[in-house]
Protein backbone atom coordinates (compact mmCIF):
# COMPACT_ATOMS: atom_id res chain seq x y z
CA UNK A 1 0.00 0.00 0.00
CA UNK A 2 1.41 3.40 -1.17
CA UNK A 3 2.31 5.87 1.74
CA UNK A 4 2.51 9.50 0.86
CA UNK A 5 4.74 12.33 1.68
CA UNK A 6 2.86 15.67 0.70
CA UNK A 7 6.04 18.37 1.22
CA UNK A 8 4.28 21.76 1.30
CA UNK A 9 7.63 24.13 2.15
CA UNK A 10 5.19 26.22 4.23
CA UNK A 11 2.03 25.34 6.05
CA UNK A 12 -0.06 28.87 5.14
CA UNK A 13 -3.63 29.70 5.70
CA UNK A 14 -4.53 28.99 1.97
CA UNK A 15 -3.45 26.93 -0.85
CA UNK A 16 -0.76 24.14 -0.53
CA UNK A 17 -2.30 23.15 2.86
CA UNK A 18 -5.53 23.45 1.53
CA UNK A 19 -4.89 21.24 -1.43
CA UNK A 20 -2.80 18.90 0.55
CA UNK A 21 -5.53 18.44 3.93
CA UNK A 22 -8.50 17.66 1.18
CA UNK A 23 -5.96 15.11 -1.33
CA UNK A 24 -4.98 13.36 2.30
CA UNK A 25 -8.59 12.83 3.49
CA UNK A 26 -9.81 11.78 -0.23
CA UNK A 27 -6.68 9.11 -0.54
CA UNK A 28 -7.86 7.86 3.06
CA UNK A 29 -11.29 7.79 2.56
CA UNK A 30 -11.02 5.96 -1.19
CA UNK A 31 -8.46 4.14 -1.02
CA UNK A 32 -7.41 3.51 2.08
CA UNK A 33 -4.03 5.70 1.43
CA UNK A 34 -1.78 7.03 4.37
CA UNK A 35 -0.09 10.74 4.02
CA UNK A 36 2.03 12.75 5.98
CA UNK A 37 2.84 16.24 5.58
CA UNK A 38 6.03 17.79 6.12
CA UNK A 39 6.86 21.06 6.03
CA UNK A 40 10.30 23.80 6.91
CA UNK A 41 9.87 24.46 10.48
CA UNK A 42 11.37 27.75 10.21
CA UNK A 43 9.70 29.03 7.05
CA UNK A 44 8.28 33.01 7.29
CA UNK A 45 5.11 31.53 5.87
CA UNK A 46 3.95 28.86 8.28
CA UNK A 47 0.87 29.65 9.79
CA UNK A 48 0.50 28.40 13.61
CA UNK A 49 -3.13 28.36 13.50
CA UNK A 50 -3.37 26.34 10.78
CA UNK A 51 -1.21 23.67 11.83
CA UNK A 52 -2.65 23.27 14.89
CA UNK A 53 -5.95 23.25 13.18
CA UNK A 54 -4.54 20.61 10.80
CA UNK A 55 -3.25 18.28 13.66
CA UNK A 56 -6.27 18.49 15.82
CA UNK A 57 -8.03 16.98 12.60
CA UNK A 58 -6.14 13.93 12.80
CA UNK A 59 -3.59 14.93 10.24
CA UNK A 60 -0.01 13.54 10.65
CA UNK A 61 2.46 17.03 10.32
CA UNK A 62 6.43 16.45 10.40
CA UNK A 63 9.01 19.74 10.32
CA UNK A 64 12.35 19.62 9.11
CA UNK A 65 15.24 22.19 9.37
CA UNK A 66 17.14 20.59 6.01
CA UNK A 67 16.26 19.32 2.55
CA UNK A 68 18.60 16.43 3.43
CA UNK A 69 15.93 15.77 6.79
CA UNK A 70 13.05 14.30 4.00
CA UNK A 71 15.39 11.22 3.54
CA UNK A 72 15.22 9.97 7.56
CA UNK A 73 11.21 11.09 7.04
CA UNK A 74 10.50 8.92 4.30
CA UNK A 75 12.60 6.27 5.17
CA UNK A 76 11.18 5.86 9.63
CA UNK A 77 7.71 6.83 8.00
CA UNK A 78 8.29 3.76 5.14
CA UNK A 79 6.90 6.23 2.42
CA UNK A 80 5.85 5.01 -1.06
CA UNK A 81 6.08 8.45 -2.37
CA UNK A 82 6.70 12.04 -2.16
CA UNK A 83 4.56 14.81 -3.25
CA UNK A 84 6.30 18.19 -4.32
CA UNK A 85 3.57 21.53 -4.19
CA UNK A 86 5.99 23.70 -5.91
CA UNK A 87 5.65 26.96 -8.28
CA UNK A 88 6.82 24.14 -11.36
CA UNK A 89 10.47 25.57 -11.05
CA UNK A 90 13.02 23.01 -11.05
CA UNK A 91 12.91 21.60 -7.11
CA UNK A 92 16.69 19.54 -5.82
CA UNK A 93 14.32 18.52 -2.89
CA UNK A 94 13.65 13.99 -3.36
CA UNK A 95 13.13 11.59 -0.69
CA UNK A 96 15.37 8.37 -1.48
CA UNK A 97 13.40 4.78 -2.28
CA UNK A 98 9.96 7.02 -2.98
CA UNK A 99 8.53 8.14 -6.73
CA UNK A 100 9.05 12.05 -7.05
CA UNK A 101 5.69 13.54 -7.98
CA UNK A 102 5.50 17.04 -8.53
CA UNK A 103 2.72 19.79 -8.63
CA UNK A 104 3.28 22.89 -10.60
CA UNK A 105 0.94 25.85 -9.95
CA UNK A 106 2.60 28.48 -12.11
CA UNK A 107 3.01 27.71 -15.80
CA UNK A 108 6.75 27.72 -15.47
CA UNK A 109 7.57 24.51 -17.83
CA UNK A 110 10.88 22.39 -15.98
CA UNK A 111 9.95 18.89 -15.55
CA UNK A 112 11.69 16.74 -13.09
CA UNK A 113 10.33 13.84 -11.00
CA UNK A 114 8.80 10.87 -11.94
CA UNK A 115 5.54 12.22 -12.72
CA UNK A 116 5.02 16.17 -13.40
CA UNK A 117 1.23 17.88 -13.32
CA UNK A 118 0.06 21.12 -13.60
CA UNK A 119 -3.46 22.02 -11.58
CA UNK A 120 -5.52 22.83 -14.12
CA UNK A 121 -6.24 21.97 -18.24
CA UNK A 122 -5.61 25.61 -18.96
CA UNK A 123 -2.22 25.90 -16.79
CA UNK A 124 -1.28 22.63 -18.95
CA UNK A 125 -1.64 24.14 -22.23
CA UNK A 126 -0.23 27.38 -20.82
CA UNK A 127 3.06 25.85 -20.02
CA UNK A 128 3.68 22.97 -22.64
CA UNK A 129 2.96 25.17 -25.53
CA UNK A 130 5.40 28.13 -24.28
CA UNK A 131 8.10 25.93 -22.37
CA UNK A 132 9.07 28.89 -20.34
CA UNK A 133 11.80 28.21 -17.95
CA UNK A 134 12.94 30.80 -15.02
CA UNK A 135 16.25 30.93 -17.13
CA UNK A 136 17.68 28.62 -19.99
CA UNK A 137 19.26 26.27 -17.45
CA UNK A 138 18.38 25.88 -13.73
CA UNK A 139 20.42 27.77 -11.16
CA UNK A 140 24.47 27.25 -10.16
CA UNK A 141 23.56 26.00 -6.80
CA UNK A 142 20.93 23.42 -8.16
CA UNK A 143 23.22 22.01 -10.60
CA UNK A 144 25.38 21.45 -7.87
CA UNK A 145 22.89 20.54 -5.70
CA UNK A 146 21.20 17.83 -8.15
CA UNK A 147 24.51 15.84 -8.33
CA UNK A 148 23.59 14.45 -5.18
CA UNK A 149 20.14 13.51 -6.64
CA UNK A 150 19.42 11.33 -9.32
CA UNK A 151 16.47 14.03 -10.83
CA UNK A 152 17.23 16.28 -13.83
CA UNK A 153 15.19 18.10 -16.23
CA UNK A 154 13.83 15.47 -17.89
CA UNK A 155 10.84 16.38 -20.19
CA UNK A 156 9.85 12.66 -21.33
CA UNK A 157 8.50 11.80 -17.55
CA UNK A 158 4.94 11.98 -17.66
CA UNK A 159 3.38 15.49 -17.99
CA UNK A 160 -0.37 16.19 -17.81
CA UNK A 161 -2.80 17.80 -15.11
CA UNK A 162 -4.52 17.05 -11.73
CA UNK A 163 -6.92 19.73 -10.26
CA UNK A 164 -7.49 20.45 -6.59
CA UNK A 165 -10.54 19.23 -4.37
CA UNK A 166 -13.22 21.76 -3.49
CA UNK A 167 -15.61 20.05 -1.15
CA UNK A 168 -18.09 22.55 -0.28
CA UNK A 169 -19.35 21.98 3.78
CA UNK A 170 -22.77 23.32 4.98
CA UNK A 171 -21.84 26.61 6.70
CA UNK A 172 -24.35 28.97 9.11
CA UNK A 173 -23.94 31.99 7.71
CA UNK A 174 -26.09 33.44 10.64
CA UNK A 175 -23.78 32.40 13.36
CA UNK A 176 -20.85 34.02 10.92
CA UNK A 177 -22.93 37.40 11.12
CA UNK A 178 -23.83 37.63 14.71
CA UNK A 179 -20.13 36.77 15.52
CA UNK A 180 -18.65 39.78 13.50
CA UNK A 181 -22.04 42.18 14.48
CA UNK A 182 -23.39 42.15 11.05
CA UNK A 183 -27.33 42.93 10.48
CA UNK A 184 -29.07 39.50 9.28
CA UNK A 185 -30.64 41.84 6.72
CA UNK A 186 -27.76 43.66 5.42
CA UNK A 187 -25.95 42.43 2.46
CA UNK A 188 -22.88 40.79 2.65
CA UNK A 189 -19.48 40.95 -0.30
CA UNK A 190 -16.75 38.51 0.86
CA UNK A 191 -13.31 37.93 -0.13
CA UNK A 192 -10.51 35.44 0.92
CA UNK A 193 -6.93 34.44 -0.71
CA UNK A 194 -3.45 35.50 -0.72
CA UNK A 195 -2.90 38.55 1.69
CA UNK A 196 -1.22 40.30 -0.74
CA UNK A 197 -3.38 39.36 -3.77
CA UNK A 198 -6.37 41.65 -3.76
CA UNK A 199 -4.30 44.54 -5.68
CA UNK A 200 -6.40 45.51 -8.44
CA UNK A 201 -6.90 48.86 -8.44
CA UNK A 202 -9.88 48.72 -9.71
CA UNK A 203 -11.52 46.38 -7.46
CA UNK A 204 -10.02 48.24 -4.44
CA UNK A 205 -11.73 51.64 -5.46
CA UNK A 206 -14.86 50.17 -6.41
CA UNK A 207 -15.10 49.15 -3.08
CA UNK A 208 -13.92 51.87 -1.48
CA UNK A 209 -16.84 53.83 -3.48
CA UNK A 210 -19.10 51.01 -2.90
CA UNK A 211 -18.63 51.46 1.01
CA UNK A 212 -19.64 55.00 0.78
CA UNK A 213 -22.42 55.04 -1.44
CA UNK A 214 -24.33 51.93 0.27
CA UNK A 215 -24.61 51.72 3.75
CA UNK A 216 -26.26 48.72 3.72
CA UNK A 217 -23.58 46.80 2.16
CA UNK A 218 -20.86 45.34 4.53
CA UNK A 219 -17.62 43.95 3.17
CA UNK A 220 -15.42 40.80 4.91
CA UNK A 221 -12.09 40.42 3.64
CA UNK A 222 -10.33 37.19 5.00
CA UNK A 223 -6.83 37.21 4.97
CA UNK A 224 -6.23 40.35 3.47
CA UNK A 225 -3.75 43.26 3.55
CA UNK A 226 -5.79 46.55 4.90
CA UNK A 227 -6.35 49.20 2.12
CA UNK A 228 -8.50 51.23 3.34
CA UNK A 229 -10.87 51.87 6.96
CA UNK A 230 -14.59 51.83 7.07
CA UNK A 231 -16.96 50.64 9.16
CA UNK A 232 -18.71 48.76 6.96
CA UNK A 233 -15.02 47.38 5.92
CA UNK A 234 -14.25 43.96 8.17
CA UNK A 235 -10.69 42.61 7.99
CA UNK A 236 -10.14 39.09 9.43
CA UNK A 237 -7.23 37.82 9.69
CA UNK A 238 -7.78 33.68 10.13
CA UNK A 239 -11.04 31.15 9.42
CA UNK A 240 -10.65 27.61 10.48
CA UNK A 241 -12.21 25.18 7.88
CA UNK A 242 -15.50 25.21 9.27
CA UNK A 243 -15.75 28.79 9.42
CA UNK A 244 -14.39 29.82 5.96
CA UNK A 245 -17.84 27.74 4.86
CA UNK A 246 -19.62 29.90 7.59
CA UNK A 247 -18.54 32.60 5.63
CA UNK A 248 -19.17 31.28 2.44
CA UNK A 249 -22.82 30.46 3.98
CA UNK A 250 -22.91 34.15 5.12
CA UNK A 251 -21.91 36.09 2.43
CA UNK A 252 -24.26 37.38 -0.99
CA UNK A 253 -21.63 37.73 -3.57
CA UNK A 254 -17.69 37.36 -3.70
CA UNK A 255 -15.04 39.48 -5.63
CA UNK A 256 -11.56 38.68 -6.35
CA UNK A 257 -9.28 41.31 -7.12
CA UNK A 258 -6.33 39.63 -8.34
CA UNK A 259 -3.89 40.82 -11.57
CA UNK A 260 -2.39 38.30 -11.66
CA UNK A 261 -5.33 35.50 -12.56
CA UNK A 262 -5.79 32.09 -11.17
CA UNK A 263 -4.00 29.13 -12.52
CA UNK A 264 -6.83 26.99 -10.61
CA UNK A 265 -8.12 29.35 -7.72
CA UNK A 266 -9.63 28.87 -4.39
CA UNK A 267 -10.84 31.94 -4.32
CA UNK A 268 -13.16 31.64 -7.67
CA UNK A 269 -14.23 27.85 -7.04
CA UNK A 270 -15.33 27.61 -3.63
CA UNK A 271 -17.84 30.45 -3.88
CA UNK A 272 -19.15 29.11 -6.48
CA UNK A 273 -19.36 25.15 -4.99
CA UNK A 274 -21.49 27.13 -2.54
CA UNK A 275 -23.86 28.30 -5.40
CA UNK A 276 -22.37 32.04 -4.70
CA UNK A 277 -21.31 34.10 -7.17
CA UNK A 278 -17.61 35.21 -7.72
CA UNK A 279 -17.06 38.78 -9.39
CA UNK A 280 -13.54 38.32 -10.83
CA UNK A 281 -11.23 40.11 -13.46
CA UNK A 282 -11.58 40.08 -16.85
CA UNK A 283 -8.28 38.95 -19.18
CA UNK A 284 -8.55 42.71 -20.26
CA UNK A 285 -7.51 44.16 -16.76
CA UNK A 286 -3.73 42.56 -17.47
CA UNK A 287 -3.13 40.67 -21.11
CA UNK A 288 -0.63 38.43 -18.97
CA UNK A 289 -2.80 36.88 -16.11
CA UNK A 290 -3.32 33.40 -16.00
CA UNK A 291 -6.86 32.51 -17.29
CA UNK A 292 -8.02 29.50 -15.99
CA UNK A 293 -10.92 31.72 -13.93
CA UNK A 294 -11.47 33.54 -17.73
CA UNK A 295 -12.75 30.15 -19.00
CA UNK A 296 -14.98 28.68 -15.82
CA UNK A 297 -16.68 32.06 -15.51
CA UNK A 298 -17.58 32.60 -19.54
CA UNK A 299 -20.92 33.33 -20.30
CA UNK A 300 -21.52 34.03 -16.85
CA UNK A 301 -21.23 37.59 -16.67
CA UNK A 302 -19.50 38.31 -13.85
CA UNK A 303 -15.55 38.83 -14.76
CA UNK A 304 -15.38 43.17 -14.87
CA UNK A 305 -13.41 45.01 -17.27
CA UNK A 306 -13.13 48.43 -15.45
CA UNK A 307 -14.15 49.74 -11.63
CA UNK A 308 -17.50 50.94 -12.84
CA UNK A 309 -17.91 47.40 -14.32
CA UNK A 310 -16.79 45.58 -10.93
CA UNK A 311 -19.30 48.33 -9.35
CA UNK A 312 -21.73 47.55 -11.83
CA UNK A 313 -21.75 43.53 -12.31
CA UNK A 314 -21.15 43.48 -8.23
CA UNK A 315 -25.12 45.19 -7.73
CA UNK A 316 -26.43 43.37 -10.28
CA UNK A 317 -25.33 40.16 -8.17
CA UNK A 318 -26.17 41.22 -4.98
CA UNK A 319 -30.26 42.66 -6.26
CA UNK A 320 -30.14 39.37 -8.62
CA UNK A 321 -28.06 37.02 -7.67
CA UNK A 322 -27.05 34.03 -10.19
CA UNK A 323 -28.92 30.75 -9.83
CA UNK A 324 -26.87 28.88 -7.27
CA UNK A 325 -27.77 25.04 -8.89
CA UNK A 326 -25.52 26.76 -12.25
CA UNK A 327 -22.83 28.15 -10.37
CA UNK A 328 -22.69 24.62 -8.31
CA UNK A 329 -22.63 22.28 -11.60
CA UNK A 330 -19.39 24.84 -13.09
CA UNK A 331 -17.36 23.54 -10.30
CA UNK A 332 -18.69 19.88 -10.06
CA UNK A 333 -15.63 18.45 -11.36
CA UNK A 334 -13.43 19.02 -9.03
CA UNK A 335 -15.20 17.08 -5.99
CA UNK A 336 -13.41 14.16 -3.92
CA UNK A 337 -15.00 11.39 -5.41
CA UNK A 338 -13.70 12.59 -9.14
CA UNK A 339 -10.59 14.07 -8.60
CA UNK A 340 -8.61 11.41 -6.39
CA UNK A 341 -9.51 9.06 -9.21
CA UNK A 342 -6.99 11.57 -11.66
CA UNK A 343 -4.90 11.98 -9.05
CA UNK A 344 -4.07 8.17 -8.82
CA UNK A 345 -3.87 7.66 -12.45
CA UNK A 346 -1.53 10.74 -13.45
CA UNK A 347 0.72 10.25 -10.41
CA UNK A 348 0.84 7.20 -11.13
CA UNK A 349 0.17 5.83 -7.40
CA UNK A 350 -0.38 2.10 -7.75
CA UNK A 351 -3.81 1.06 -6.35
Amino acid sequence: MAKIIFDLGAVGERAGSVSARAYILALKKFYGIESLIAYEKNHKNNNNKRISELISEGLLLVDYSKEIDLHSIGKNWGATHSYFYTGGEYSTKWVKNTKKLTHAVFPIFEPHGDAYNYVSEWMYHKATQSKKMRTKNYRFTEVMKAKLNPYKLDSNIPISWVPFIVDAKIGNGNDFRNEFNIPLEAKVVGRIGGFKQFDDKAAQLGVIELCNEHPDIFFVFVNTDKFYHHKNLIFIDYLSEQDKWDFYSAGNVFINGRLQGEGFGYSICEPLAAGKPIIAPHAARNFRMDKFHCGLLSGQNLLYKSKEDFKRKLLVQLSLPHDSKILIELVNGYKPEYVVNKFMTKFFIDK
